[in-house]
């Protein structure tokens, strides 16, 4: 090959490259699509008018969430369950079911919620010790939905899926019966959680390795808590 084709195809290559490899940020009327070495994040085009949504699916994942992404979940740098109810009120259909409080023998004492669901029919949020927790072993304390539910049977959701062969019976305030399913632990542990329904919505609260007790105690705030 000459000196002067060499050249061109220095020249020519990184342009060719560059033109094939912008669609991929940019796809047409699907959102714009993220990759890194560890998630996938899409969102959906809002030029139509579309409903605004975002999931993610947090297992095995250090950090999802509030990026740039997801600019239309609300913001919360103030730390309890106050600032997420605030946030969320208003912004869903389902009626909101959020703890006033963790308990006390989980001894902690500063904790922040990031919403990574939002829907007029769902919502969920994770919490942790951090503002910008999207679920990630190392940061997460727990988390907590609400959704619309039709019928008598608990479904869970993608990121918090309801094992009812696990699942043992346990009793809430109020008379509503909810079902423990435990945390399981490999080289990570999952949340132990308490799920249950309230009037054709199903609501899941949920510690990471917690003790029964514990998860049994934060679900009846949060239904001592509805707002």
């Amino acid at each position: 090959m000459s000196k002067a084709a060499k050249t061109l195809n220095i020249i020519l290559l990184p342009a060719l490259v560059l033109f094939w490899v912008t669609p991929v940020g940019v796809a047409r009327d699907s959102g714009l699509i993220a990759l890194s070495s560890k998630s996938l994040v899409s969102t959906p085009n809002t030029n139509n008018g579309a409903r605004h949504s975002f999931k993610t699916h947090y297992v095995g994942v250090d950090i999802i969430g509030q990026t740039p992404l997801a600019s239309h979940l609300p913001t919360i740098e103030d730390e309890g369950f106050r600032p997420v109810a605030s946030a969320l009120k208003g912004k869903t259909r389902v009626p909101l079911v959020i703890p006033s409080a963790l308990p006390k023998s989980e001894e902690v004492d500063r904790f922040y919620c990031t919403v990574i669901t939002l829907e007029p029919n769902e919502y969920e949020a994770i919490i942790g010790w951090s503002t910008e927790c999207g679920g990630g072993n190392a940061c997460r304390i727990g988390s907590f939905y609400g959704k619309r539910s039709l019928g008598s049977r608990i479904m869970g959701t993608g990121n918090d899926p309801f094992e009812r062969r696990r699942a043992r019976r346990v009793r809430l305030m109020g008379g509503i019966t909810g079902y423990f399913v435990d945390a399981t632990c490999g080289a990570n542990c999952s949340d132990s959680k308490v799920f249950w329904k309230q009037g054709g919505y199903e609501y899941m609260v949920g510690l990471k390795a917690g003790e029964m007790t514990n998860v049994v105690a934060l679900a009846n705030s949060a239904i001592r808590n509805r707002l």
